[in-house]
């Protein structure tokens, strides 16, 4: 009788999946997994979630029972970016880089106009510069 109940549980642990590894896309509500599935954000975990905008594609792990989401990867967002010194900040694309968020000793040379490579921090939204890109 001990031999079968440790062959069932056995079994039943070789079978089951104890955790699954997820992708979805962040909307405001929360991560987007299906059509008709989307996680809400009280379910949702990890250092991650806070540097997280709407549109960002990430990869989940779901626990056991599915009752909590951590998230492990923000996919596909760029590391390093080029932009153009502005009056109000970086260029990059659509978007403008605040000033008060760049770092770096080349930071004080800088002058409208000039084209730059960021290495952006994607623990804390800050970038770093790396080089002034000559013409």
């Amino acid at each position: 009788m001990i031999n079968e109940i440790k062959t069932i549980i056995q079994n039943y642990l070789s079978n089951v999946k104890l955790c699954q590894l997820m992708v979805g896309t962040v909307a405001d509500d929360g991560i987007k997994v299906s059509d008709r599935l989307t996680i809400p954000n009280e379910l949702i975990k990890g250092d991650l979630k806070e540097f997280t905008t709407h549109g960002d594609r990430v990869r989940l792990i779901r626990n056991h029972g599915g009752q909590e989401f951590y998230i492990v990867e923000i996919i596909e967002k760029k590391s390093i970016l080029e932009g153009t010194v502005v009056s109000d900040g970086i260029s990059v694309g659509s978007q403008t880089i605040p000033m008060d968020l760049v770092f770096g000793n080349m930071k004080s040379s800088l002058t409208i106009g000039d084209n730059v490579r960021l290495l952006r921090n994607l623990g804390s939204n800050d970038y770093f510069i790396l080089e002034v890109i000559s013409d």
